[in-house]
């Protein structure tokens, strides 16, 4: 069970689990400041990364997924 933190907005348990899994989720999320988004953004795909921004962390507790 992933926890009472978890609140899944119209996603399933089994659709959360990617999150969590060490198989599948290593390197797939990175945090990082607002201001540093353009070069981060930039430097991963001059490197032939797919990057892309999918969400932001803000104040509340918990962690509240969204489609």
């Amino acid at each position: 069970h992933l926890g009472d933190t978890i609140s899944a907005d119209g996603a399933s348990e089994d659709d959360l689990l990617p999150l969590f899994d060490t198989q599948t989720s290593g390197g797939l999320l990175i945090s990082a400041p607002q201001s540093s988004l353009p070069f981060l953004l930039d430097a991963l795909r001059e490197g032939g990364d797919a990057a892309a921004v999918i969400g932001e962390v803000t104040a509340g507790t918990g962690v509240v997924v969204t489609s």
